[in-house]
């Protein structure tokens, strides 16, 4: 009231503020005083003979702090607005909600949040040495057979394995769950190619840029990527050549482009039926994506370009 004595309790601080009813009639800084020590009890008094003497309302922000008579630590918004008592002098009302139980929830669930991308990376990484060692198995057994062209599939079977297997280090290793540094991600699996296709003529540049992509996309690039440049490698015989992988971004789309030097498409080539599986692999990748694939002309230049928006339409997969 006008005179500062605590004179009305609502049910609800009754039931947060045990033993506040002996305490009707008494002056409410000493009450604030006992109840929150400290620089909190100062604030929270000038705050309320601010609003009593000015009319100016008081809103607070959340507030956690311990009162001295409880063990836990409280949370709750607060506001202070200036009143006309039945008597008709002033006095000034707090209207208080207990966050308490909300923000101790809302830990839980982050905790839960956490847990679960612990979890989710841990499975990235098994999954990662999984897919590994059959790659590396696949390796060894085409070293050992003597067929050429079983050596080749093997080969090509691995590098597969090595593209999808390096999108779950990347989700293992990356700060957000689920999106994968593209950039980087390309540039490893350009030097797995290099490195398992072993092929001293010819030399593959990967020119890239940082660009987040969600897991869901970045497989299906990365085995796009993997196809065009094996094909290129099993297309340019023993004649020197350079293949270049090239990565580009706009504000809603990724374009990869996969070139090389060599002689060129074959006379007989038809973009719209191709016999190879690595060319359906990447067309029925192209379509999952949404994207677009420029091939070149039979007899051209060998240029692949593909475009795809980073993130997918709604209507995808429907």
């Amino acid at each position: 009231d006008s005179a500062f004595r605590l004179i009305e309790v609502s049910q609800g601080a009754q039931a947060a503020f045990e033993g506040i009813t002996p305490l009707m009639g008494r002056d409410f800084a000493e009450i604030i005083s006992t109840a929150w020590p400290g620089p909190f009890a100062t604030e929270a008094i000038g705050h309320f003979r601010n609003t009593l003497a000015t009319g100016e309302p008081h809103i607070s922000v959340t507030t956690m702090d311990a009162r001295a008579s409880v063990a836990d630590l409280q949370a709750f918004d607060w506001r202070i607005d200036r009143i006309v008592l039945p008597d008709g002098s002033y006095g000034v009302v707090c209207y208080f909600y207990d966050l308490s139980e909300r923000l101790a929830l809302e830990a839980s669930l982050q905790q839960a949040l956490a847990d679960k991308d612990v979890l989710l990376r841990e499975i990235d990484h098994r999954v990662r040495n999984s897919l590994s060692m059959v790659a590396g198995l696949l390796s060894m057994q085409s070293g050992s057979t003597p067929s050429a062209e079983v050596k080749q599939a093997l080969a090509v079977a691995a590098s597969r394995m090595q593209a999808v297997a390096r999108v779950h280090e990347r989700l293992y290793q990356g700060r957000q769950v689920g999106i994968v540094e593209f950039g980087a991600y390309l540039k490893e699996v350009c030097d797995d190619l290099r490195g398992s296709l072993q092929h001293n003529s010819i030399t593959l540049i990967a020119r890239t840029i940082s660009v987040d992509v969600p897991v869901d996309r970045a497989i299906p690039l990365g085995l796009i990527t993997n196809e065009l440049v094996t094909n290129a490698f099993k297309h340019c015989g023993d004649k020197s050549t350079t293949i270049s992988v090239e990565l580009t971004t706009d504000d809603t789309h990724l374009t990869l482009s996969v070139c090389d030097d060599g002689d060129g498409i074959p006379a007989d080539y038809d973009a719209a039926a191709p016999k190879g599986l690595g060319m359906q692999v990447i067309n029925l990748l192209t379509r999952q994506l949404e994207g677009t694939l420029t091939s070149p002309p039979a007899g051209g230049k060998a240029v692949f370009s593909l475009v795809v928006p980073i993130a997918p339409s709604r209507t995808a997969g429907n």
